[in-house]
Order: structure tokens, then C-alpha cells, then sequence
């Protein structure tokens, strides 16, 4: 039994150490069977950011938390 990529809605935010937050604006993308909803963000070297995303697929919602620190090259 495999899996199938689902039709979601994402929403989310990114919040730096200073406290400013950025809404992110997902964009579906679809490759092949695949699915991947992607978000730009702007930021600077070194820059930690604390991400709060909610994926939802009819009444049902999960929330995905975490923080990541971003690097330019």
C-alpha cells in the first residue's frame, strides 16, 4: 500500500530572535506524483528563525514547530 501525495493548505510564520515575523506564502509544486509546498524567505547570515506551520487536509490540522539557522554563502 503506498503512500499518495495529498492536497493540503499551508499556512505559516517565521519569527528572528528580534521578534519580527514574516507570513510565509506557500506555493504548491508539483513534480511528477510528487507534491512540495514551498516559501521564500529573506534574511541574513547567521540568521535564526522559528518557524510555526499549520497543514491542513479537511477538519483535520497538525502543527510543525521548529527553529533553523540560516547561513549565506
Amino acid at each position: 500500500n503506498k503512500m499518495q501525495a495529498q492536497t493540503v493548505s499551508v499556512i505559516g510564520i517565521a519569527k528572528n530572535l528580534l521578534g519580527q515575523t514574516d507570513k510565509l506564502e506557500f506555493v504548491k509544486v508539483t513534480e511528477g506524483k510528487a507534491v512540495y509546498y514551498l516559501a521564500q524567505l529573506k534574511y541574513n547570515n547567521e540568521e535564526v528563525f522559528n518557524f510555526d506551520i499549520k497543514v491542513q487536509q479537511g477538519n483535520r490540522t497538525e502543527n510543525i514547530k521548529f527553529s533553523k539557522k540560516f547561513f549565506v554563502d
